[in-house]
C-alpha cells in the first residue's frame, strides 16, 4: 500500500481509457479522487471509484482548490475515426496550460502528466508539438511534477482490431519499423507510483518488441482473421496528404503523425509488463466489450 495523501488526487481525462485504469489504481491503493469529466454518461466507468466526479465545461480555480496532486491522462484522440471539431492545440495544449497556472497558483504539491515518447524530438509534428510544450510549461513551473512519456498504448490499436474482424485490416508500407506499445493498465501503476516517487521522466514500453507488420497480424489472428494481410504502399497516403492539409487539417495532423511512426522505430524502455497478445484476448471476448467504450474527449 502507497503512503495516502491527506488531499485528494485530481484526475483530469478520467473517463479515457487511460484515465479508468488510473482511477481504478489510485482506488486501489485508498487515494481519495476527484475527477472532472465533459460527460457525465461516460462517467459511468469511475462511479464508484472517484471520490468526487464533476461535469465542467471549463477549468476553474476552484477544481484545484485543496489539491494535493493532479494526475492528467487528458487528451483529444488520435484516432482517425474521431470526428471531434477540437485541435490538438486546444485540447492537448491550451488545456493543460491552464490547468498548470491554476495548480500552481492554488499550491498543488506535484503534476503528473501523461506524455508521449519522443515529443521533444518531433516537433514538425503537432502532436508530438503540443505534447512538448506542455512538458516545458511543466519544468518551468515551481510544482514537483513527473512526465511519463509512454511509447504507445494498446487502446491505439482498438481501431484495427475493429477493422481486423471486419476483414478491412491492410498492412501499410513495408511493416519493418518497431515499436513496443504498453497497456494502460501499466501506465497507471506509473502514474499513481509517481505520487510519491522522485522520477521527473519516465519514458514507458511494453515488455516485447514487435514490428509493424506482426502487430497487424497478431491482431488478425485474435480477430478470427487467419489468412494473409493484403500490403499496400504507402506513397498514396502521402501523396493526399498536403491536400489533407488544406481541407481537414485535424485528420492532416493525425495521418501525418501516423506515417511518421509507421517508418522509425520507436522504442522506449521497458516499463510495463502486459503482453499485447493478453490484451487482445480481451478484445476477442463477446463478454469484454472494451471497443464499445467511449474514448475521452
Amino acid at each position: 500500500m502507497y503512503p495516502v495523501t491527506q488531499s485528494p488526487v485530481l484526475l483530469l481525462g478520467g473517463t479515457g481509457y487511460l484515465g479508468r485504469e488510473i482511477a481504478t489504481e489510485l482506488y486501489k491503493h485508498g487515494y481519495r479522487s476527484h475527477a472532472l469529466v465533459r460527460n457525465m454518461a461516460r462517467a459511468a466507468a469511475i462511479r464508484g471509484l472517484a471520490t468526487r466526479i464533476t461535469k465542467i465545461k471549463h477549468l476553474e480555480p476552484s477544481h484545484f482548490e485543496g489539491v494535493d496532486t493532479v494526475i492528467s491522462a487528458l487528451g483529444k484522440s488520435v484516432s482517425p475515426l474521431d470526428k471531434s471539431r477540437f485541435t490538438f492545440a486546444e485540447v492537448d495544449e491550451n488545456i493543460h496550460l491552464r490547468a498548470i497556472r491554476m495548480a500552481a497558483d492554488a499550491g498543488v504539491r506535484k503534476f503528473i502528466y501523461v506524455s508521449v515518447f519522443n515529443a521533444d524530438m518531433a516537433p514538425d509534428l503537432e502532436y508530438c508539438r503540443v505534447h512538448s510544450e506542455v512538458e516545458n510549461a511543466l519544468a518551468a513551473s515551481r510544482m514537483e511534477y513527473t512526465i511519463i512519456r509512454p511509447v504507445a498504448l494498446f487502446s491505439a490499436f482498438r481501431d484495427l482490431f475493429d477493422m481486423a474482424r471486419k476483414g478491412r485490416l491492410m498492412n501499410l508500407g513495408k511493416g519493418r519499423c518497431r515499436t513496443n506499445p504498453i497497456h494502460e493498465k501499466d501506465v497507471a501503476k506509473l502514474c499513481v507510483k509517481a505520487i510519491d516517487g522522485r522520477r521527473r521522466i519516465i519514458p514507458a514500453g511494453g515488455p516485447v518488441v514487435y514490428t509493424r507488420s506482426e502487430i497487424n497480424e497478431i491482431i488478425a489472428s485474435s480477430a478470427g482473421r487467419k489468412h494473409n494481410l493484403l500490403s499496400v504502399p504507402a506513397w498514396p497516403v502521402k501523396a493526399v496528404l498536403p491536400v489533407l492539409k488544406m481541407t481537414d487539417r485535424n485528420l492532416y495532423d493525425k495521418m501525418k503523425f501516423f506515417m511518421r511512426i509507421l517508418e522509425t522505430d520507436v522504442i522506449a524502455p521497458v516499463e510495463g509488463h502486459m503482453r499485447f497478445e493478453n490484451y487482445l484476448d480481451t478484445l476477442s471476448k463477446p463478454s469484454r466489450r472494451f471497443w464499445d467504450l467511449p474514448s475521452d474527449v
